[in-house]
C-alpha cells in the first residue's frame, strides 16, 4: 500500500468522524429544543388546568324528635382535605341546613317514629351534597368521599344492612311507612355510588363543636314546630268556644255559618 493511500483512508475516516459529530450536535439541539418546547407547554397547562385538591364532604345531622307534636331537623356542611385532615372553608363554604315539620305534616313527610325521622334527615344531607356537587363544587376541587354523621347506632346499622342486602332485605321490614323510606335513602346513596363517589354512614361525636351546632339548630326547629302546633290548636280551642257560645245565644244558621267561617280563617 502506497503513502497515497494511506492518507487518503485517514482523510475519509476524519470526514466521516466529523459528519457524525456534526450530526449529534444537531441531534442535541433538537432534543434541547423539544423539552423546551415540552416544558413550555406543560407550565401552560398547569396553569390553565392546576391540580386539582381532594377533598371530603362531610354532613353533620340532628334530629329532635317529639313524639306527635313536631320534629326539628338540622344540617351541617363542611369540606375538609383528604391529606392533611383540615377544614377548607375558602374552597367550599360551611352550609347549614334547617327543616321542621309540624304534626299536620307527619303523614306527608313520613316522620311518626324518631327512626324515620333520622332517616329523613340523611336523605337531606345527601341531597344537599349532591345539590353541592353539581352546583357549587369549584373546578380545582375533586370531591370522592361523602361522609354523613349521625347520632343513633341503630339507624346507622339498619341503613348499612339494607345497603348491602337490597332489596332482599325491605322484606324484614314489617311497616310498609319504614320500607318506603329505607328505600328512599338506600337509592339516594346507590346513585351517589354509580357516579364513583364514596358514601360512609359514620357515628356522630357529641361533644364536637359542629355536632353541638347542629343539634342546636335541629332543637330550636323542633320547638318551633311544637310552639306551632300548641298555638294552631289554641287557637281552634278558642273559635270552638266562641262558635259554641253563639250557638247557644242566638241559636241561628247565620251564627252557624259564622262560626264557621272563622274556624276556617283560624286553620
Amino acid at each position: 500500500m502506497n503513502r497515497g493511500t494511506v492518507v487518503s483512508l485517514v482523510q475519509c475516516r476524519f470526514l466521516e468522524q466529523k459528519s457524525f459529530r456534526q450530526r449529534l450536535t444537531t441531534l442535541h439541539i433538537q432534543r434541547n429544543e423539544l423539552t423546551r418546547i415540552y416544558r413550555c407547554q406543560r407550565n401552560t397547562m398547569n396553569s390553565l388546568f392546576p391540580e386539582k385538591v381532594k377533598l371530603e364532604l362531610l354532613l353533620h345531622t340532628a334530629v329532635d324528635h317529639v313524639k306527635g307534636q313536631g320534629v326539628g331537623i338540622g344540617i351541617l356542611q363542611q369540606a375538609r382535605c383528604a391529606k392533611t385532615g383540615a377544614l377548607t372553608p375558602e374552597l367550599l363554604p360551611t352550609e347549614e341546613r334547617r327543616y321542621g315539620i309540624t304534626r299536620a305534616s307527619f303523614p306527608t313527610e313520613n316522620v311518626k317514629t324518631r327512626e324515620r325521622a333520622e332517616l329523613l334527615a340523611i336523605l337531606h344531607a345527601l341531597g344537599l351534597a349532591s345539590s353541592t356537587i353539581k352546583k357549587r363544587c369549584p373546578p380545582n376541587v375533586q370531591l370522592r368521599t361523602i361522609q354523613i354523621f349521625c347520632e343513633h347506632p341503630s339507624v346507622i346499622y339498619t341503613a348499612k344492612h339494607h345497603l348491602r342486602y337490597y332489596p332482599a332485605s325491605l322484606e324484614d321490614e314489617v311497616s310498609g311507612n319504614d320500607r318506603a323510606m329505607i328505600k328512599r335513602v338506600v337509592q339516594a346513596i346507590q346513585k351517589l355510588e354509580r357516579r364513583s363517589f364514596e358514601v360512609f354512614l359514620t357515628i356522630a361525636n357529641m361533644e364536637d363543636g359542629a355536632q353541638k351546632k347542629v343539634g342546636l339548630a335541629a332543637r330550636q326547629r323542633g320547638r318551633f314546630a311544637c310552639r306551632q302546633r300548641r298555638r294552631l290548636q289554641h287557637t281552634r280551642e278558642r273559635v270552638s268556644t266562641v262558635v259554641r257560645r253563639n250557638l247557644e245565644n242566638e241559636n241561628s244558621t247565620e251564627a252557624l255559618i259564622k262560626g264557621i267561617q272563622e274556624l276556617a280563617l283560624a286553620r
